[in-house]
């Protein structure tokens, strides 16, 4: 990632299968972030935060340490949990603000495996019933049509924020309740109820429901494209001859 300014540090939040290599992820800040040190400054090690969360549920599992030892069971290993497996760090009493990984808050960075394949062609297949933030899930990704899974248990906009897309999007709720507002008009949604928004229609999630989660599926298509002026073609303008006949005398 190119930095354009100094950050005091830096999260970021990796979805894992298994905790076995957590040493290797550990190594690898390291190796990263020293020639960056050397070329930009400001960030080292420490100062980069790793949150772990859970491939198919994406409950939070903990922290990657940056102890080079990994002091287990030592002073700084309070919380219970902490150091079990190696390298994987907690905070007494710390929960991960549930919007904090939203597609509102976060940018997705890098993904190695395709959403389909984890769910196995079914939409209903492992659906988590808590998540600390919206589980989005792309389905088909192309040039012109992206359509995806989203799985929300409770999870709403943030206060004041409205969605502004320069995509259609034809949305439906498979299961569960929601509610979406628009300017100037509330829609409650149930299992069965869609929407086509058009693009640049401002709308907000108010409330998704608690006791269930709600599944719901995306489509965006007929994304704007910017109009790129082709630059005039310069008119030439070819002098006028007049053919001149001498007649013999």
């Amino acid at each position: 990632m190119e930095i354009f300014h100094t950050p005091k540090d830096v999260d970021l939040a990796i979805w894992i299968s298994s905790l076995d290599r957590l040493g290797t992820i550990r190594k690898a800040v390291g190796t990263t972030l020293s020639p960056l040190m050397e070329k930009v400054g400001g960030i080292c090690a420490n100062q980069v935060e790793l949150f772990l969360l859970d491939a198919k549920t994406s409950a939070f599992l903990g922290f990657v340490c940056q102890y080079k030892g990994c002091p287990r069971g030592g002073i700084e290993c309070m919380p219970e949990g902490c150091g079990n497996p190696k390298h994987l760090r907690l905070y007494d009493g710390f929960s991960l603000y549930p919007e904090a990984v939203s597609r509102v808050n976060s940018q997705l960075l890098f993904e190695r495996e395709s959403a389909i394949k984890r769910l196995d062609t079914n939409l209903f297949a492992e659906v988590p019933t808590m998540l600390p933030a919206e589980l989005i899930e792309k389905l088909v990704d192309t040039p012109d049509i992206r359509i995806e899974r989203i799985v929300s248990t409770g999870q709403t906009s943030p206060p004041g924020f409205w969605y502004d897309q320069p995509e259609s999007e034809w949305v439906v709720v498979l299961r569960g309740e929601a509610t979406l507002e628009f300017e100037g008009e509330t829609r409650g949604m149930k299992p069965g109820d869609y929407v086509l928004i058009p693009p640049h229609r401002k709308h907000r999630v108010n409330s998704t429901s608690v006791k269930e989660p709600t599944v719901w599926l995306a489509v965006f298509f007929g994304k704007e494209k910017e109009c790129v002026k082709k630059p005039a073609k310069k008119s030439v303008k070819k002098a006028a001859t007049k053919k001149v006949v001498k007649k013999a005398t």
